[in-house]
């Protein structure tokens, strides 16, 4: 009974720490089930169970792996702009002709340097940092372009200015 008791804390305690942070990518989700399973079996003392399953859960994830299943089709981009106020609605247009998706994360005014413009954008196919940098770059007032390729589900981000 003290197994099946491990097991359950373990598993709660898995929960209350890897679920306060954002989970991006499906298959981190995969592997937090797959240890919830593992430690259920394992406490449970069904090591034959645990082990054919973990072996059939990762053989399964190298597969969809070599696949490519589940991996984003398009690049997401976080995009920096520091420009002029109100121009707001030109660089949410420049980045349309680029993206497939513009979602503006915060505007923030700032007196003596103007405006500073989050936006989370999904580039069409074929677009790159350099081609989003170089869409927004030709807008006049703009001093400052940054843009980093959101990874998914990699916990790393790449960023180009």
């Amino acid at each position: 009974m003290t197994g099946q008791a491990l097991a359950f804390a373990l598993v709660g305690l898995l929960g209350l720490i890897r679920f306060r942070t954002v989970v991006r990518d499906t298959r981190e989700f995969t592997f937090i089930f797959l240890s919830i399973a593992t430690g259920v079996a394992i406490g449970s003392d069904q090591f034959v169970a645990a082990f054919a399953g973990c072996i059939l859960i990762l053989a399964l994830l190298v597969l969809l792996e070599a696949f490519k299943f589940g991996s984003p089709r398009a690049p997401s981009f976080k995009v920096k702009i520091t420009g002029t106020p109100g121009a707001f609605a030109e660089y949410r247009a420049k980045l349309s002709e680029v993206a497939d998706r513009v979602e503006p994360v915060s505007i923030r005014n700032v007196p003596d340097r103007g405006a500073t413009y989050v936006f989370e954008l999904v580039a069409r196919g074929g677009q790159d940092l350099a081609s989003v940098t170089a869409a927004i770059q030709g807008i006049a007032g703009t001093t400052d372009v940054s843009v980093a390729a959101l990874q998914r589900g990699k916990g790393s981000e790449m960023e180009a200015e």
